[in-house]
């Protein structure tokens, strides 16, 4: 398993093009097997920072990803924002 750190939506819009590309699919793949526009997933590819939660978490399980959190335990660490 590999794991990514994803600090932006960017990097993460940029880590779920790979997958899907890696793939082989198409966003409009993605729209034929999911109740999500084209306009959805091109959002959240290009990183767009209002892309919803709940749908990006589904895109995210469909493309055979995980979405782990894990907490610093340095107390500095977690007060860094951004």
């Amino acid at each position: 398993m590999t794991r990514v750190d994803i600090k932006s939506p960017e990097a993460l819009g940029q880590h779920i093009r790979n997958r899907r590309k890696t793939l082989g699919l198409t966003q409009q793949d993605l729209v034929n097997v999911a109740p999500f526009g084209l306009t959805f997933y091109s959002d959240l590819e290009n990183g767009k920072g209002t892309a919803q939660l709940g749908k990006t978490l589904a895109a995210i399980r469909m493309l055979g990803l995980r979405f782990e959190i894990s907490s610093s335990d340095d107390p500095q660490e977690a007060r860094k924002c951004g």
